[in-house]
């Protein structure tokens, strides 16, 4: 193996992460597999894998150079770590420090300090999303409806207050519909936004007539959110929530939302009657 032409991707958990071992390979790369201590994937023993420890974390950044890759992904779910000082070797401790003011601020502020550390190491980090462009969509109507201008004027109105909310670096996706905002993802995930809406809907007496259906999911990266580490992702369960939800369809930031299994995902809305809208909102 030349490891010079070797990606290091660390891996978390996550159908997502699965996924893009195998898509990676079909591409060629070859992988050096670093599982984070609360990965739970199991790596097939034709794969070279190393354990990854924080508190000899030191170590990791020493084979990394010893085989000549400089080339790093990284890729699924991701817990905050609870750190004991103690346990720390000198090197992994002086590297560790770095990140330890970060951990109970922003996903952006941690995934900043992380990037920079790997950074420091002389490491360059891929962009996932880049490398398996045929997760996400490029701009288009992949739905069952193409929108109307009214829609339009909504879906505008409700990327500007999106991109207020990503401000405050809680969550990447929000719920819209004529003017209300009727869910804000935070760091519990957009699934359970989506689970508070279905209980709304179905235990309350909603006296409007407007909230009782309809409306739309918006996804999309934050502003400024540090996508070498942390891209937004919808699957399956998504859409099945947002029909539970009686919502009308979803909006996508074009070329930077994963689709796990994108082929079911769109099934599913066009099947269901949803529309999908995908739009260069951010303008990068």
């Amino acid at each position: 193996m030349n490891d010079s032409k070797t990606i290091a991707l660390v891996l978390g958990s996550g159908d997502l992460a699965k996924s893009c071992i195998n898509l990676l390979r079909l591409k060629g790369f070859k992988l050096q597999i670093i599982k984070l201590p609360c990965s739970n994937i199991e790596v097939s023993q034709d794969l070279n894998h190393w354990d990854l420890k924080y508190e000899r974390i030191d170590e990791i950044f020493l084979r990394l150079k010893e085989k000549s890759i400089n080339k790093i992904a990284l890729i699924g779910h991701a817990t905050r770590p609870d750190f004991n000082l103690n346990d720390f070797n000198p090197k992994s401790l002086k590297i560790i420090e770095q990140i330890i003011p970060h951990i109970s601020k922003g996903d952006n502020s941690l995934f900043l300090a992380v990037k920079n550390v790997f950074e420091n190491q002389g490491l360059i980090i891929l962009k996932v999303h880049e490398l398996l462009n045929t997760l996400t969509l490029s701009e288009g109507n992949y739905g069952f409806n193409p929108p109307d201008s009214l829609l339009e004027e909504e879906i505008e109105k409700g990327f500007s207050l999106f991109k207020e909310y990503s401000l405050l670096d809680l969550g990447q996706s929000i719920i819209f519909q004529k003017g209300y905002c009727l869910g804000l993802e935070t760091l519990l995930g957009t699934d359970l936004m989506l689970k508070g809406l279905i209980n709304f809907r179905k235990n309350s007496k909603i006296e409007n007539e407007d909230l009782k259906t309809g409306g739309f999911l918006i996804k999309a990266p934050k502003v400024g959110q540090i996508l070498e580490i942390d891209v937004p992702t919808i699957g399956p369960h998504t859409v099945y929530l947002m029909k539970r939800a009686k919502l009308d369809g979803m909006v996508l930031q074009s070329n930077k939302v994963f689709i796990t299994e994108k082929e079911e995902v769109l099934n599913f809305i066009r099947r269901n009657k949803m529309f999908l809208i995908v739009k260069n909102f951010l303008g990068t």
